[in-house]
């Protein structure tokens, strides 16, 4: 379902390490937003009840009901350019994402 890369495994995970001491978890996430539509996104979030995990590379996400169809074949990744650097977020299956590659429509 989730695909991670190696470069965002890294940056993930060490950011699940500084969150050790909470009871925070990656949380994915699609919002209405973005010119297509829809955009994915991550928090840090309590665990809710109906919450699915998703293990992928070592990493586990917290996802509603609602969202996890939408995170089908999504790849995460992380680009350190100097501008626009950052986890990226994508999925190929997406009928149509916009020119900037930060949202999609479904």
């Amino acid at each position: 379902m989730i695909q991670v890369t190696s470069k965002a495994m890294e940056v993930l995970s060490a950011r699940n390490s500084a969150m050790a001491q909470t009871k925070k978890q990656l949380r994915m996430l699609v919002e209405r937003g973005g010119c297509a539509g829809f955009q994915y996104s991550m928090v840090f979030d309590e665990e809710r009840s109906g919450d699915e995990h998703i293990q992928s590379g070592g990493i586990t996400f917290l996802v509603d009901k609602e969202c996890a169809p939408y995170l089908e074949g999504v790849m995460i990744d992380y680009n350190d350019n100097l501008v626009g650097g950052g986890i990226e977020i994508t999925n190929m299956q997406a009928p149509y994402s916009c020119d900037c590659g930060k949202s999609f429509s479904i």
